[in-house]
């Protein structure tokens, strides 16, 4: 029997294609029978983060009416739930940095609508000057910068946005794919890891809060605003500790448990070999 040389048993083509969609739907299986039963906030984070989707999915298609107009707050809002259904998808998949980066891009939408909530002038402002003028005075550092001259509560700040942009948007020589595990072992998407989970959904959860806030007072009928009410402080009591500030000190954590954990196998070795 002839011996196939090992490079000819690499998929290709349509192959390889088929080989990464089973192993996403591996992990998509995977996480979906992971969060459940992962303590208490994360299953009702999902379950929260579903009801308010569905309300700004709603609210975003004029579900309890058209108030005519442009709809550009309509549809700022419903590029909002679309990348957020799209970051959940990912986060399913196994690809976190990729959620992230979305998760990134929602925030910059999230400021501009937090702006649009409490400034009717700039709303009207952004509407009106050409696309030049509007890149320079509503880029996302003057948008937040607008936030803070008037002491407005601004839903993704600039630490986190930093963090978004180093870590998952813009590479460097530090950049490991996926790398959501204690070790920082680098991944290339489709493995389930449990910190990738918790960090992407509670980062994602966080800024839906925000949006939802902000559609809230641009778009919701005085009927269903108690409904909005509702679904956004379920959400925010369901956001977990981990997130992208406090994974470094939880790493920290696991890590210093590690060291002990060899240095007590360590020691019982030492004398137990004392002993003979």
């Amino acid at each position: 029997m002839a011996i196939v040389p090992h490079e000819e048993k690499v998929p290709v083509g349509s192959e390889f294609l088929k080989l990464a969609w089973n192993l996403e739907d591996r992990c998509e299986t995977e996480t979906d029978k992971w969060l459940p039963d992962a303590g208490v906030k994360l299953p009702r984070c999902i379950e929260a983060l579903g009801t308010v989707l569905s309300l700004l999915d709603r609210l975003a298609s004029c579900w309890w009416g058209c108030r005519g107009g442009d709809h550009v707050e309509e549809y700022l809002l419903g590029r909002a739930v679309s990348n957020a259904r799209g970051a959940l998808r990912l986060l399913r998949l196994g690809f976190y940095d990729e959620a992230l980066t979305i998760i990134r891009a929602i925030g910059e939408n999230a400021n501009l609508l937090a702006l649009f909530a409490i400034s009717a002038q700039s709303r009207e402002s952004w509407r009106s000057i050409d696309d030049e003028q509007r890149k320079r005075q509503f880029s996302p550092v003057k948008v937040r910068l607008k936030l803070e001259n008037i002491d407005a509560i601004i839903p993704m700040k600039e630490e986190t946005y930093s963090k978004l942009c180093e870590a998952f948007t813009h590479v460097n020589p530090r950049t490991k794919p996926q790398s959501h595990n204690p070790l920082r072992m680098p991944t290339l998407g489709g493995h389930f890891q449990e910190a990738g989970t918790i960090v992407t959904l509670n980062e994602l959860a966080s800024i839906m809060v925000s949006i939802a806030g902000a559609g809230t007072i641009l778009l919701a009928p005085s009927s269903e605003r108690e409904a909005f009410a509702g679904g956004i402080e379920q959400l925010a009591e369901a956001i977990g500790a981990i997130d992208l500030k406090h994974i470094p000190d939880y790493w920290d954590k696991i890590q210093k448990e590690l060291e002990s954990l060899v240095k007590g196998r360590q020691e019982a070795t030492r004398r137990l070999n004392d002993q003979h």
